[in-house]
């Protein structure tokens, strides 16, 4: 087996180094897809025993499944197909020798170590995809390098069939920790977007606390992804944020009524209103972002106005261009002033030129006043190297802004004394 695993690893050294000027090899850093992909391929996970896992058997996967093969060509969209076509023209004991015998030169491998772990990583996907979970079993039983074979089957399968992965994925924590625990929750997230609004929804269900750290959704959004569905069942969970915004960029009026109709029912999402500005900025400008949702606002009712004008900052999507287009939109000063204030942080660089967007020193003035407040001394334990950043802050934009004594007095009490 020994000429036939050389001769994979100057394959996968070539097509790293020549996939469209993407990658490189032979010594020079090599940058993947995903930055943590290296650590994680040299990581994995000594599993329970069988007893662990959960009962019942489960479907193989054959080699001819129409579904399965669906499944792995959705998953190769963006891959390497030469060595996905390497890796389907080896027999199973060729793709077990190849992950065994890479996997046991890994720590001394050197500048072989990426075009190593990429080879394990797309022969286990492959080896996955025609065993199931008898190929995570083999590599369970595995002896040296087994753990980066194991962790790469698990994360074939989280992508695949994530209740089916969870127990073998709960062994791994068990027994290592949580450290490579979201990157296999990631493939898991891509999986399930790839399949739909339904599947995400169920696997953070399943999941739960695992996808802590975790993108979700993650991948590409298919073309049928119910995005209301998800809105829905989210309920103003954070993480929606990514796709409401995906969403607004591709049919606006579709996302801002699903955002309408949860806040009929009572569902309270601040950031929706930003998200919402930051997804039809994203194809349309800022300008014509801001003409279209500004409107919006006043179907809202009154008493949840100045809310909604507040989240139009989204999870601090909102740029000091944005602020510029948007602020002559509003109502009055008061709602100018509200705005920005949600856009100062004083540990942000930005801060200083959000408030610089504001047409006059009075409202300047007034919106820092509002930060003052949030960063009150007295109303927020603050360590003593924070306070003196927080302190050099506002002292600074004070006297950037050339406000007058007064306004400067009422502010410093303010983060000084909360009062």
């Amino acid at each position: 087996m020994k000429g036939s695993v050389l001769g994979m690893l100057a394959l996968v050294a070539g097509l790293l180094a020549g996939a469209s000027g993407q990658r490189s090899f032979a010594g020079k850093k090599v940058v993947q897809d995903d930055a943590s992909a290296d650590a994680a391929h040299q990581t994995g996970a000594r599993m329970e025993a069988e007893s662990s896992r959960a009962a019942g058997p489960k479907e193989v996967r054959g080699k001819h499944d129409l579904a399965a093969l669906l499944r792995w060509r959705q998953r190769q969209d963006s891959g390497d197909p030469e060595l996905q076509r390497e890796m389907e023209r080896m027999s199973d004991v060729e793709l077990r020798d190849l992950m065994a015998e890479f996997a046991g030169q890994l720590k001394e491998a050197g500048d072989d170590r990426i075009a190593m772990n990429r080879a394990i990583e797309m022969a286990a996907k492959e080896l996955y995809r025609r065993e199931g979970e008898d190929g995570i079993r083999w590599a369970f039983a595995l002896g040296e390098g087994r753990r980066v074979v194991l962790f790469n089957m698990i994360s074939a399968a989280a992508f695949d069939d994530p209740g089916m992965a969870l127990p073998w994925l709960d062994g791994y924590e068990k027994e290592f920790g949580k450290g490579m625990v979201s990157t296999i929750a990631n493939e898991a997230v891509r999986g399930a977007t790839s399949r739909g609004a339904e599947a995400l929804l169920k696997l953070r269900q399943l999941y739960g606390e695992r996808l802590r750290g975790a993108s979700f959704p993650g991948g590409r959004f298919p073309e049928d992804f119910d995005f209301k569905l998800f809105a829905k069942g989210m309920k103003g969970d954070y993480r929606s944020h990514a796709a409401m915004q995906y969403w607004a960029a591709k049919d606006k009026d579709a996302a801002w009524a699903s955002i309408r109709e949860s806040a009929a029912e009572g569902v309270d999402n601040p950031h929706d209103m930003g998200v919402l500005f930051s997804g039809v900025a994203l194809m349309e400008g800022d300008r014509k972002a801001a003409e279209w949702i500004i409107p919006k606002l006043d179907e809202i009712p009154e008493d949840k106005r100045m809310q909604a004008v507040r989240g139009l900052r989204g999870q601090g999507q909102l740029t000091p261009e944005g602020a510029r287009v948007l602020l002559p939109l509003l109502r009055n000063d008061e709602e100018r002033v509200a705005l920005v204030a949600t856009c100062v942080f004083p540990m942000s660089n930005s801060g200083l030129e959000m408030l610089k967007c504001l047409p006059d020193e009075g409202s300047r003035a007034n919106a820092l006043l509002e930060v003052a407040r949030s960063y009150s001394f007295q109303s927020v334990n603050v360590p003593p190297l924070q306070r003196e950043k927080i302190t050099g802050f506002f002292q600074s934009a004070m006297e950037e802004l050339k406000l007058p004594e007064e306004a400067r007095s009422q502010i410093t009490q303010k983060y000084e004394e909360g009062n």
